[in-house]
């Protein structure tokens, strides 16, 4: 036998969205505070549901410069800060499915960076690789030559 939920007791993690034929629930967006950085004018990670959208992803920055002047050696760096992200969650790279990697020299860095990229998705045992977009930025935070931006959702649950 079904049994029905209790809208009350869940309506408040909703909130409703009305347009002239019908009225919609979506999950209430939820910043996680412990986690967030109060000089940054953003947030670096916003869960919805049990989905987590996360700012981009910088390769190690010391001094205002990326540690590495290697495209390859900044790849590596940001990935492994968008793990660090990730487990700062609870979450794994599993959970992502959904990758943008912006890159700011030329359409020839994809030869460097995707086979980094697999294999860091091989090294993490992800079963089903995540959607992925590549492009061009002419400008990227710090001078970096890489940012990933990318969003999870919790697959323990």
């Amino acid at each position: 036998m079904l049994k029905m939920l209790d809208y009350t007791a869940i309506k408040d993690l909703f909130i409703t969205i009305k347009d002239s034929q019908q009225e919609t629930l979506m999950p209430k967006k939820e910043i996680i505070h412990e986690l967030e950085n109060p000089n940054l004018p953003f947030s670096e990670c916003i869960k919805i549901g049990d989905e987590y959208h996360f700012a981009g992803t910088l390769p190690d920055i010391a001094d205002g410069e990326p540690v590495d002047e290697s495209l390859a050696a900044q790849t590596k760096s940001a990935l492994k800060n968008m793990k660090a992200r990730l487990v700062a969650r609870g979450l794994t790279p599993n959970d992502v499915y959904d990758v943008d990697i912006m890159l700011s020299g030329t359409p020839e860095d994809m030869k460097i960076t995707d086979p980094i990229y697999v294999q860091f998705l091989d090294d993490e045992k992800v079963e089903i690789r995540p959607i992925r977009r590549c492009g061009g930025w002419n400008w990227i935070p710090a001078g970096a030559k890489i940012e990933i931006q990318f969003v999870a959702v919790d697959q323990s649950k």
